[in-house]
């Protein structure tokens, strides 16, 4: 009898030692659902060649933290909870004030660091959950998200939350954009025309600025601005955006005005900033490169035969 109450409090003091342990972590680390992707197009090659959606855990404790055994989800109303595995802590564990990329891709077999879900581009919510299963260490809240922007807490750990036009997977978050301008109305329907035409433009929302483009490359905060109707004489790409304060500048609208050209068959027209076909480092019409990274945007438009 003496040897089994023994065993009793053995068991007991183990439990007892595991579960402080493990409060003694909590206390001294503090995790964040600190910035994700849900559209990695070409912005993140993750090191297995991919370009997946990716969430980014911030450890802002002095000590590091092994996240096996805690649990992550996107539907956590539904209960669908996955269970970071155990199987390798080098590859789970966040160092004092440092970060963990795990990749939301659905592929498991890949490793510890692989969710088997994705996240919604419309938007959803990222939960933290602890090993009990029960209690939220952190989540992350977020809306429509763009093609190549990240979105997180500026700055690391924080309360405030926006866009980043240039993730950081890894690394401490820049400063960002509370929120995104609206996509301008291009309101003159894009094709062939005989004579000069009239593009219009309206802004979607007051006090936004449009800035366009007419030789193909993508509108900056210096591009010309748009003031009134454009005038085209011949056949020209126009590309406008918004640009709010203190606002990311808004997704671009892409409309081609052929003039003067006659065509008898049906026209698709590809356009792309001319940065992506000759930039010295980076244009793939000067460069030598294949793969995924090798890949550029482009607008596509579709006229058919008059």
């Amino acid at each position: 009898m003496k040897v089994e109450g023994e065993k009793r409090l053995m068991k007991k003091f183990c439990i007892l030692f595991v579960c402080l342990a493990w409060s003694l972590q909590t206390v001294h680390a503090r995790l964040y659902v600190n910035e994700i992707m849900a559209s990695n197009v070409l912005s993140y090659e993750n090191p297995e060649g991919d370009y997946e959606d990716w969430i980014e855990i911030y450890n802002s404790g002095t000590s590091a933290v092994n996240i096996a055994g805690y649990f992550l989800t996107d539907d956590y109303r539904g209960g669908n909870y996955w269970k970071i595995p155990s199987t390798s802590p080098s590859k789970t564990t966040i160092p004092a004030n440092g970060f963990l990329l795990l990749y939301a891709d659905g592929k498991t077999e890949k490793g510890p660091t692989h969710l088997p879900f994705q996240l919604a581009k419309e938007g959803e919510e990222v939960v933290l959950i602890s090993p009990d299963g029960k209690t939220i260490i952190d989540s992350l809240r977020y809306g429509a998200q763009y093609r190549d922007i990240s979105y997180g807490r500026m700055p690391d750990g924080g309360q405030t939350k926006g866009y980043f036009d240039t993730p950081t997977p890894g690394a401490a978050n820049n400063q960002g954009y509370a929120t995104v301008s609206e996509t301008p109305q291009l309101l003159t329907a894009s094709g062939f025309y005989t004579g000069n035409v009239l593009v219009t433009v309206r802004a979607s929302r007051p006090g936004d600025t449009l800035r366009y483009t007419l030789d193909g490359s993508d509108p900056i905060r210096t591009s010309s601005r748009y003031s009134g109707p454009v005038s085209l004489s011949n056949t020209k790409v126009f590309k406008v955006r918004s640009f709010g304060p203190n606002k990311m500048p808004s997704p671009i609208q892409v409309h081609t005005f052929w003039v003067n050209i006659d065509h008898t068959l049906p026209v698709l027209s590809l356009s792309t900033d001319p940065e992506n076909l000759f930039n010295p480092q980076t244009g793939i019409y000067v460069n030598d490169g294949d793969g995924r990274a090798w890949e550029r945007p482009v607008e596509l438009e579709f006229f058919e035969n008059r």
